[in-house]
């Protein structure tokens, strides 16, 4: 029975060395999360005696762990935060990360901390029973050393523009500020005075703002997939309006300042990229003047509705300083029933389905009820933030039914990008059905591109995030052969639902359904992207930053 034991667990601890292999030639490592821990219980239950007396087994457990979490956790960064890009990583990191964060804590404590740890427990214990490593505990020693530190160096530096972040940090350092020469020839700073109705007999329209997360073109794509994931988005744009630069269904392009949520929706909203990070308690951008801002002062009630915590990345302090009128977050949507006594029976618990936050189907139809109190009001927008095809593989809804392979994160992916089409297009469709659909347009933007590594390429140059205007007061001039980044979006709402804007601009912004050439179609990607870099350390950009009574 002891030899049975013996060999039961030499099985166990081959099992765990294959797992480390595998680990090793980075292979799907969900997989190898339960691999481990079923290794952990029968190892538990069958090796009861394992001593830790002897100092090189101490070692050899220590080294070995630090060579694999140090790998794993590279591996797992690498696959799950946009590292390639410095600036991005470096200004989230500097946001509040309040509430979404404990996400990716969550998931680096299952998928790299605990398996790791499993893994050198077993593997540790196969070597140093082994003969050959007895002998040679020296050279083992300085083996693991020389792997735990050297080859973890290596695979940064091939993997990690390090160049860069220590660029970024040498620049941050430097006292030195700049004149913008881009600023002084094509911002401009928006007032209610540069902005009215085309038709005062007719009523401007009330606006319903889609923000997608990370929903780009490439979803679409027949190069990059087997088939179209988001097809009923894609087939949108036959009865409605997409700006492209082609044919093909297209959208706009990702630039400095509009890289991630938070600096996509303060782009997309004011016209200026949202270049440096603030705290919780800053008011960010306060001299300049949002969408939200403008249209109400036309009497417009204006609703934000996310399903997370209002507090990540400080969405909370722009919203409410920037002429939102009610943010609906996680939080507050347990008490959501407020809006209407006839809602009360919905049960918050039921729309939970990650930590994260609420599903997005089930944010939709909690929109359908706040439009049904929205409607009563003269002139109203509401804004929806989706949350479900967030970086690096979403969080796939069981309701969705999409029939997903769940230790494929790709899979998981995939299913949860076809189950945003059509629930978005879904919602699309209940909206067109209502009363007040006659006098409201749609608009629907992805907010930025894919930032994990599942359907995409990594060439950011060639990708768009989604546009759609659906129902627009205004008709564009040319919709194709259009090339522009989050800015042209705010002056392009204006103008779709019916007001006119002094030369159609507004901060760095080009509205779309006027003929005039965006600041990306004048000075190209890689020249535009070097002047904002220049207006980040610019006397005017601070300026915009300070406090309006300073």
């Amino acid at each position: 029975m002891k030899k049975i034991l013996q060999w039961l667990v030499t099985i166990i601890e081959l099992i765990a060395l294959d797992v480390l292999l595998s680990l090793f030639m980075d292979g799907e490592w969900i997989p190898s999360v339960w691999i481990s821990l079923i290794v952990a219980v029968l190892f538990i239950i069958f090796h009861k005696k394992l001593s830790w007396k002897s100092d090189f087994k101490k070692k050899i457990f220590v080294l070995l762990f630090l060579l694999v979490l140090l790998h794993a956790s590279i591996n797992w960064g690498i696959k799950t935060f946009p590292l390639h890009d410095s600036y991005a990583v470096i200004m989230t990191l500097l946001m509040p990360l309040t509430g979404f964060s404990f996400v990716f804590v969550r998931s680096y404590i299952v998928e790299v901390l605990i398996p790791v740890f499993f893994v050198a427990v077993f593997v540790s214990s196969f070597l140093t029973r082994l003969d050959v490593v007895n002998k040679n505990k020296k050279k083992i020693f300085a083996i693991l050393v020389v792997l735990t530190f050297g080859w973890n160096a290596l695979i940064i530096g091939n993997s990690l523009p390090v160049n860069e972040y220590v660029q970024f940090f040498m620049e941050s350092s430097e006292g030195e500020t700049f004149h913008s020469k881009m600023y002084a020839e094509n911002f401009v700073l928006m007032d209610t005075n540069r902005v009215a109705p085309v038709n005062q007999d007719e009523k401007t329209r009330n606006l319903i703002f889609i923000i997608m997360e990370s929903m780009e073109t490439s979803f679409s794509d027949s190069v990059f997939q087997k088939e179209n994931l988001i097809r009923e988005l894609v087939s949108l744009k036959k009865d409605e309006y997409n700006f492209s630069e082609n044919e093909a269904f297209g959208g706009g392009e990702d630039t400095r300042g509009s890289w991630n949520t938070i600096s996509a929706i303060v782009s997309k909203t004011t016209g200026c990229p949202l270049l440096m990070a603030y705290s919780a308690d800053q008011r960010p951008l306060p001299r300049v003047v949002s969408v939200y801002d403008i249209i109400r002062k036309f009497g417009y009630y204006n609703v934000f509705l996310q399903g997370t915590d209002g507090d990540f990345e400080g969405k909370r302090p722009f919203l409410m300083s920037h002429g939102i009128d009610e943010l609906y977050d996680m939080e507050k949507l347990k008490d959501y029933q407020d809006l209407d006594e006839k809602y009360r029976h919905f049960e918050y618990e039921q729309m939970v389905s990650f930590d994260a936050g609420i599903t997005d189907r089930s944010l939709l139809n909690i929109a359908k009820r706040i439009l049904d109190t929205l409607a009563q009001k003269d002139h109203f927008s509401l804004s929806i933030l989706t949350m479900e095809t967030h970086f690096p593989y979403g969080f796939y809804n069981e309701q969705c039914g999409e029939g997903v392979n769940h230790f494929s994160n790709e899979s998981l992916f995939r299913g949860t990008i076809r189950c945003a089409s059509k629930d978005v297009r879904a919602f699309i469709e209940w909206v067109k059905q209502q009363p007040f659909y006659e006098n409201t347009e749609i608009v629907v933007v992805g907010d930025h591109l894919f930032m994990g590594e599942y359907l995409v390429q990594k060439d950011y140059d060639k990708r768009q995030w989604i546009d759609i205007f659906i129902n627009p007061q205004l008709r564009p001039t040319n919709l194709k052969n259009r090339k522009f980044t989050s800015a042209d979006i705010a002056p392009s709402i204006l103008e779709s639902m019916g007001f006119e804007i002094a030369n159609h601009r507004m901060g760095f912004g080009v509205s779309l359904f006027s003929d005039q050439e965006t600041l990306l179609e004048k000075r190209g990607r890689k020249n535009l992207y070097s002047d904002l870099k220049v207006f980040e350390r610019s006397v005017e950009y601070k300026l915009l930053s300070s406090p309006a009574n300073e």
